[in-house]
């Protein structure tokens, strides 16, 4: 006679199972039978003993988890419905509301008694401004979380603009300025970098290329009304309609803009954390490389801007009305190419950031030379509008990929490089059209692109690599 005796070996096998996934509710000593070691002859227990120890029940051990829990694990992020067309509105009503100055000046000049150029001044302290905030507040985001950041950017916009609608004057023009300057630099990286937070690449780009075909749209929609609404009755009621527009935004994005889970350390400890950034974007080669070229296209981008409703008045003797009818051309042409450029897949994008720098060079070095007609003025600008808009998404997104962990404060450099290129565009070409009139403009401005696709280029090497390594 022999009896049954689990060996060591035999549990330990089957308790490692039950560790990794065995039967729930334990397992049956008979079960071990086939398993068990045949040990020399002992005690005979009673029959209805052994029957009852197969009978018992072995409590299973808890499952060994091979990963370590959070101790808070993050909650998923809910959007709400409304989210995507809500932050259309925030980006339409934000760049209505920076583009209602446009043909303001004459009339703010005539009525508060004073020169169009100290009004047009009040531009160069909303751009000072815009550079500050992009610069030391837009970064904090990333330690304060978007939604708080997003609802202040607002809010300060809507006070300035209430501020010059209800106290119309020299010095509240200025305090106003100063204000939606401050706004303007934080909330436009801060959108981005919320679509980039909550998005993959594909539904990102193509949200974002939407959000900048509302801004497109925002662009002439602006100062059509405000100029309507200055005629109509008087030019403070262009704020005034600014500031409802911005109320209305400032709702919505406190209603979708969804809570973060990010928690602030003390102060010090956030600005360290900013500075940290700062290093580590302006000491990466690419980044610099990236806002570098960024640069120099703007300069010649979108320093035609401000020189090209005065170039063709003097070329083809227009009146303003025609004039203004003819620089609509392009941002209608640049709605399309901003909608193809967020279907680019994320490896074609460097194609799309060198062939539009590629494709605004030669129509703008050529109309500025030879300006045979409107009809030609039409088809060049709407060639290089065309390339303006492709590179449009392909370059937010690319910021986005480049530093996913600072996109605070990529996003804020990104809005400095176009403060400083549009600065420098506006000045340079200035001492070009001295220099040599519109043709010496229009060579300059062609050059400064066809350098931007060559840095464009030599940048996207190392995106290129980057873009692969997110698996994009």
């Amino acid at each position: 006679m022999v009896s049954l005796q689990l060996s060591s070996s035999g549990f330990g096998a089957d308790h490692e199972h039950l560790g990794q996934g065995g039967p729930a509710n334990g397992a049956n000593v008979g079960d071990f039978v086939g398993q068990s070691a045949l040990s020399p002859p002992a005690a005979i227990a009673p029959p209805s003993r052994i029957i009852m120890a197969a009978n018992r029940k072995v409590p299973a051990p808890p499952a060994i988890s091979t990963t370590t829990a959070p101790d808070k694990p993050e909650p998923a992020v809910r959007l709400s419905p409304l989210f995507t067309p809500a932050f259309m509105y925030v980006m339409f009503a934000m760049v209505v509301l920076r583009r209602i100055y446009g043909p303001l000046p004459q009339f703010i000049a005539a009525d508060l008694g004073t020169s169009v150029a100290l009004v047009a001044q009040s531009l160069t302290v909303e751009t000072i401004f815009s550079v500050a905030a992009a610069l030391l507040i837009s970064p904090l985001a990333d330690s304060l979380g978007r939604r708080p950041v997003i609802l202040v950017a607002i809010a300060v916009r809507t006070l300035g603009a209430g501020l010059i609608w209800l106290f119309p004057g020299i010095p509240t023009l200025f305090i106003g300025a100063a204000l939606l300057g401050f706004g303007n630099g934080i909330v436009f990286p801060q959108i981005f970098s919320t679509v980039g937070d909550l998005f993959k690449s594909q539904p990102r780009d193509r949200l974002i290329a939407w959000l900048l075909v509302i801004s497109r749209f925002a662009f002439l929609a602006g100062p059509l009304a405000s100029g309507f609404l200055a005629e109509a009755f008087h030019w403070s009621a262009a704020f005034a309609a600014g500031s409802l527009v911005s109320v209305a935004a400032l709702v919505l994005a406190w209603s979708v803009t969804p809570r973060g889970t990010t928690r602030p350390g003390s102060l010090p400890a956030v600005i360290t954390t900013m500075a940290g950034a700062y290093r580590h974007l302006i000491g990466d080669r690419v980044t610099t490389l990236t806002l570098i070229a960024n640069i120099v296209f703007v300069v010649g981008g979108y320093g035609i801007d401000v020189y090209f409703g005065a170039f063709v008045a003097f070329s083809y003797g227009l009146s303003p009305d025609q004039v203004g009818l003819l620089l609509t051309v392009g941002p209608a042409v640049a709605m399309i190419s901003t909608w193809i450029s967020g279907r680019i897949p994320a490896r074609r994008r460097g194609w799309a950031l060198v062939g539009a720098s590629v494709i605004f060079s030669p129509p703008l070095a050529i109309l500025l030379n030879f300006p045979v007609g409107p009809g030609f003025a039409i088809a060049m600008s709407a060639v290089w509008s065309f390339g303006v808009g492709l590179r449009s998404a392909s370059l937010n997104a690319t910021v986005l990929d480049l530093a996913p962990e600072h996109r605070g404060a990529i996003t804020g450099l990104m809005q400095v490089s176009y403060s400083a290129g549009i600065m420098l565009g506006s000045a340079l070409g200035g001492v070009a059209l001295a220099l040599g009139g519109y043709s010496a403009m229009g060579i300059f401005f062609s050059c400064c692109t066809l350098v931007s696709a060559l840095l464009f280029a030599i940048a996207w090497r190392g995106i290129a690599g980057r873009v692969q390594e997110l698996g994009q």
